[in-house]
């Protein structure tokens, strides 16, 4: 019995035991709890500390050597489904080209693996191909055993033979595409440029300037979170991402068609998902696929998680990797490419017709504008227009302009005739200097000094009592 079969033998006994709904019970919830301690991660976080006196339950399993002692050669590989191999493939296999200096040597070496926890179960994988070794790498916290294949004439002959009989089904079978295209430019002496830079697209993972080769790891994305029903799971999509920069994709689980999106705060961005009133007023492709479908029939996959400055860049990736139907724009946080229809475009200039502003509208267009500078470009753009035009400012126009310039700048001007006791306000200063024939330099002169022009008129910025 191999540790994957074990573990499913205990996950059948827990489905068991709440069938019989004997979890409910003391003795029940402590069994689960020991199912739970012998199995791969055992227990974890809040059940650890809580229940440290756990002891995992123990299965009694026939080592590898049994199964040997028993069966002949030819039984022991035959035992082994192909179709299982294909499976464990697809979720933890990897193509792997690497693109070497050196002159004596193929330019390229491909390289497949199969990384599982299991030993016994990869003896059984290497049994069955004879062929790659066996191999632990031991990480920081677990110890990974690997079989991999690097002699080019068993990958051509038996790993690919093997995969063309028994294809894979998935989305890893597109490396495996490339995987074999490159096999069969080795074999041909072809020019392997082509397909390396459609490899180099795809994933450039590892390649530095210093580096003395390029390891091109074809392994398909695997999202860092996937949530399978985005409606049951709406909290924890929400809570789990709250404050987390990254790119996530939408997956309309009956089609397969996706939607990939970033953002700064995921948590929030999510969340709008969420929103009716949201999903109702923007016209986007991907709204009215949750509106038609509903959250149910779609999963969420977080691709990835990012530092926010590259969010952007690396949605492009997904979107030039996965090229999602759902994005109808092309180009990550832009508007490029996206074209409006004839006859959205004609409702657009209908509604336009005769469209005035409240006045509320208007004041905060105004307020908005308050302290905004146009460039150079924008100014120069705008004088050739009014040149071309021939154009001038009606009277009211010229009032208004006025008006703004007064409650920008505050320069309105009075000019009081002390004798008459008459006042006449100018909405500049220039305007001032020219009704009392002087210039503006002299008016500026008596409006700081305070004196009497001609001793008749006090000029000042607010009316004089």
């Amino acid at each position: 019995m191999t540790k994957t079969r074990e573990e499913f033998e205990l996950f059948k006994l827990v489905a068991l035991i709440l069938y019989k709904k004997e979890h409910l019970t003391s003795k029940g919830f402590l069994k689960i709890l020991a199912i739970k301690a012998a199995m791969y991660n055992g227990l974890t976080g809040v059940l650890a500390e809580n229940f440290p006196n756990t002891i995992p339950m123990v299965i009694e399993r026939p080592s590898l050597c049994t199964y040997i002692s028993i069966r002949s050669k030819e039984e022991f590989e035959k035992s082994l489904d192909p179709h299982w191999i294909v499976g464990f493939t697809e979720g933890k296999g990897s193509f792997k080209i690497e693109v070497q200096d050196s002159p004596s040597s193929l330019p390229v070496k491909l390289n497949f693996q199969i990384l599982i926890h299991d030993k016994e179960l990869l003896a059984l994988i290497l049994n069955y191909f004879n062929c790659g070794t066996l191999k632990i790498h031991e990480g920081s916290k677990v110890a990974y055993k690997i079989f991999t294949v690097t002699n080019f004439e068993d990958i051509s002959n038996i790993i690919i033979t093997f995969f063309q009989k028994y294809p894979l089904q998935g989305m890893k079978k597109l490396d495996l595409d490339l995987f074999i295209k490159v096999s069969e430019l080795i074999k041909t002496k072809g020019d392997l440029t082509g397909v390396l830079e459609e490899i180099i697209g795809r994933k450039f993972a590892t390649h530095t300037q210093a580096s003395t080769k390029l390891d091109l790891n074809l392994s398909t994305i695997v999202p860092s979170l996937v949530y399978s029903n985005a409606d049951t799971e709406k909290l924890y999509i929400v809570k789990n991402n709250r404050g987390k920069s990254g790119v996530y994709c939408w997956v309309n689980n009956e089609s397969g068609v996706r939607y990939v999106g970033s953002s700064i705060d995921l948590g929030a961005r999510l969340l709008s998902y969420y929103s009716l009133r949201n999903l109702m007023r923007e016209n986007m492709v991907i709204y009215k696929a949750l509106l038609k479908y509903g959250h149910s029939k779609f999963s969420l996959e977080i691709l990835e998680y990012c530092d926010q400055n590259c969010v952007i860049k690396r949605e492009q990736y997904y979107i030039d990797f996965l090229k999602p139907k759902y994005n109808i724009l092309k180009i990550a946080g832009s508007f490029v490419g996206y074209k409006h229809t004839p006859e959205a475009l004609e409702k657009l200039r209908l509604l336009g017709i005769g469209r005035k502003h409240y006045e509320e509208a208007k004041a905060k267009i105004r307020l908005a504008n308050i302290g905004s500078s146009v460039s150079d470009e924008i100014r120069l753009k705008i004088s050739n227009t009014k040149l071309k035009a021939n154009f001038k400012h009606s009277e009211e126009a010229k009032l208004k302009i006025g008006q703004s310039s007064l409650a920008r700048n505050g320069w309105v001007t009075y000019v009081t005739n002390v004798k008459t006791g008459k006042t006449e306000s100018y909405l500049s200063r220039h305007k001032a200097a020219i009704a009392l024939n002087i210039a503006p330099l002299t008016l500026k002169r008596y409006l700081e000094s305070k004196k009497l022009y001609k001793n008749t008129y006090k000029i000042t910025t607010s009316p004089y009592m």
